[in-house]
């Protein structure tokens, strides 16, 4: 072997370790990405801003058919003395009715939207229910705003007073405020101007009138009649203020009070109830409510 052919070879050797051959100088590999982090669950607020979305889509372009209205109600729904089931029933046999009283709300959208209470309830079959307290605004397409309340529920309704078919689901559903009457409170103050049928000025031409209604409706026939007390004048013997108001029931078919004041055919079951009449004393006690003898008639108390 010649030097010339050695000294190649040592070359070689030397181009072989400087390519690398059995030596890793490279960088390491970056490390792999930490993984996303789980979404967090949604809260009550958007659960129940989601709900109420579903329900002004109900609303968009015209006056929903009665199954579609009750869709998002649970099947113990109970509001003002309706069930799910008589609201079904009622508004399937008035739709062309119900379609004209209600187009106002057609385009509603509700806003405003907070969450007053949350509960998580064990019921007595073992299931869970959670009922959420909700207030919100409802504005509609005029402009007008109204405040609104509602009691929404997921899991099961068993257990609900008086309902014999509860619903078990995951989703939110309305279930009412649970009242088996509708009754408000109303303060009004009212200012009127007195004509004769002839159109000519009584006297006095104005009158003004502060008064509390006493607003009380009942339209699957639970109560045949109320009793509304609480604060306000006594009663001359020191009762305390209380009032006696009767179902329209009564005052349409009861034979006793045939012929007596508001006694009339033409009552609808949805009516308010009206106050019985007293004899003598100017602050209504319960008690001596006369309502055989003088009948029933406005549901307001006031003074002119």
């Amino acid at each position: 072997m010649t030097l010339r052919n050695i000294l190649f070879m040592a070359s070689s050797g030397v181009l072989i370790a400087a390519c690398g051959g059995d030596s890793d100088n490279s960088a390491p590999p970056p490390p792999a990405p930490a993984p996303a982090p789980a979404p967090a669950p949604p809260t009550t607020l958007s659960q129940v801003t989601s709900f109420l979305a579903s329900a002004d889509a109900l609303w968009t372009t015209a006056v929903p058919a009665a199954a579609t209205r009750l869709s998002l109600t649970d099947d113990c729904f109970l509001d003002d003395g309706r069930t799910k089931a008589f609201n079904l029933t009622d508004l399937t046999a008035r739709q062309q009715e119900v379609a004209q009283r209600d187009a106002y709300r057609i385009g509603e959208r509700r806003g405003n939207i907070q969450v007053l209470a949350e509960r998580n309830v064990t019921n007595s079959d073992g299931s869970t229910r959670r009922e959420v307290d909700v207030q919100f605004d409802v504005t509609y397409a005029d402009g007008s705003v109204e405040r609104s309340l509602a009691t929404l529920i997921s899991g099961s309704s068993f257990g609900t007073v008086g309902c014999a078919t509860p619903q078990n689901s995951s989703v939110l559903r309305n279930l009412g405020n649970q009242q088996v009457v509708r009754i408000e409170a109303r303060a009004r103050n009212i200012r009127e101007e007195n004509y004769s049928l002839a159109g000519a000025p009584l006297v006095p031409l104005v009158t003004y009138r502060n008064d509390v209604q006493m607003f009380v409706r009942d339209p699957m026939g639970n109560s045949t009649y109320i009793i509304v007390s609480g604060p306000g004048p006594a009663g001359a013997g020191g009762q305390p203020f209380s009032l006696k108001l009767i179902s329209p029931r009564l005052l349409r078919a009861a034979p006793e009070l045939a012929g007596k004041n508001g006694n009339f055919l033409n009552w609808e079951d949805d009516e308010t109830f009206r106050f019985c009449r007293i004899v003598g004393p100017t602050v209504p006690v319960a008690e001596v409510a006369d309502c055989v003898g003088q009948g029933a008639t406005g549901n307001n108390w006031g003074w002119n």
